[in-house]
């Protein structure tokens, strides 16, 4: 019986539905937004008008309902409000100790022959270059400090810092080709995290992608095949891509290269490193680099510094620690899995986190 009386209230109720009916309901704002436009639009005239200029004049008239200026006087009031900025510049902060930046930073170069050497002899020269909170005052601090609270660690840098890679570091043996490459690119990113965790950028690092333990066989001209990846020329990815394995070709592609930069001082192996590739840097290197009006001092001349990785005055280039392990670079040294191989490669690895980077200069 129930049922019978609910089917017929819902067929009364269908029978007598008129569709002209609406059901009432809250106007929202998205609606209202466009009803008023439409009426504005209908009594304004817009003779002369683009389309653009119509709306335009439509939604500051909306976020100023109650003033009557005209576009053009509401946009002149717009621009003459003062706004507060409570940011200080800290070049312009008094008794700074920061000297003016008149465009002539310090640049530094460092030239690695393969992915790892930079952070192996050179990581805490690095991060004193870029340190730079020692040469803030107090007040300066808390300026900087104040503005965010994300801005604690910010480091304001006078010093430019770039690295030349010229390997990719694909020497390895017993496999094809294709995993030799594979291995190069491993290696390239993971000196990209370690510069990273230093502060530096990508546009800071530039990779040659010459052959890996190949710089004593490099003809003068020509090019030469690598056994390891079968190549010829660079990587396509490399700075100057599909340049010939020849010694002519890199020592211009670093002559180049260093003629971007304009360095103050080089940082590059010394010719008593035990390594081939590395050796052989100081005679690939060009001589007598002049850059005028570049050097801090005021001289021109490029200063050059050696570095020594693979020492013969150790047993098995493993020396003895001569400072308390530094941890920080220890951790940017453990970046560097693709090298760990046995524990003599790690022993060999972590002995520079206990060692004085010490650095030779070339007159």
């Amino acid at each position: 019986m129930n049922q019978m009386l609910l089917s017929a209230m819902f067929l009364q109720k269908a029978l007598s539905y008129n569709p002209r009916e609406r059901i009432f309901r809250p106007e929202t704002q998205t609606e209202q937004t466009l009803r008023e436009f439409v009426n504005w639009k209908n009594q304004k005239n817009f003779a002369g008008k683009t389309l653009r200029e119509r709306n335009r004049e439509f939604f500051l008239r909306l976020a100023h309902p109650k003033n009557s200026l005209s576009l053009g006087e509401r946009v002149g009031v717009r621009a003459k409000i003062p706004r507060k900025n409570n940011f200080q510049r800290i070049s312009s902060t008094k008794n700074s100790n920061i000297p003016p930046d008149k465009g002539a930073k310090g640049v530094t170069l460092i030239i690695a022959p393969h992915p790892d050497d930079e952070i192996l002899g050179t990581a805490n020269l690095i991060k004193e270059k870029l340190k730079s909170r020692n040469s803030m005052t107090s007040r300066e601090e808390r300026v900087v400090e104040g503005i965010n609270p994300a801005f604690k660690n910010l480091q304001i840098s006078r010093e430019k810092i770039k690295i030349i890679y010229l390997t990719n570091g694909d020497a390895m043996g017993d496999v094809s080709p294709e995993r030799a490459q594979i291995y190069g690119k491993h290696r390239l990113w993971e000196s990209q995290q370690a510069a990273r965790q230093l502060g530096l950028k990508r546009s800071d690092l530039y990779f040659l992608g010459f052959p890996d333990a190949y710089s004593d066989k490099l003809p003068e001209q020509g090019s030469i095949q690598s056994r390891f990846t079968k190549r010829d020329k660079t990587y396509r990815t490399s700075y100057f891509p599909n340049l010939k394995y020849s010694r002519d070709s890199l020592r211009k592609a670093l002559k180049r290269l260093i003629d971007k930069i304009q360095p103050d001082e080089i940082y590059f192996p010394s010719t008593d490193d035990n390594n081939v590739d590395h050796a052989i840097v100081s005679e690939i290197l060009p001589k007598n680099l002049v850059y005028p009006g570049r050097n801090k001092d005021g001289n021109s001349k490029v200063k050059k510094f050696t570095y020594t990785i693979h020492r013969t005055d150790c047993e098995n280039e493993i020396c003895e620690c001569d400072q308390p392990v530094d941890l920080q670079k220890l951790k940017l040294i453990k970046i560097f899995q693709s090298q760990r191989f046995t524990p003599h490669h790690e022993e060999f690895l972590d002995q520079f986190a206990c060692q004085k980077e010490v650095f030779e200069e070339v007159k």
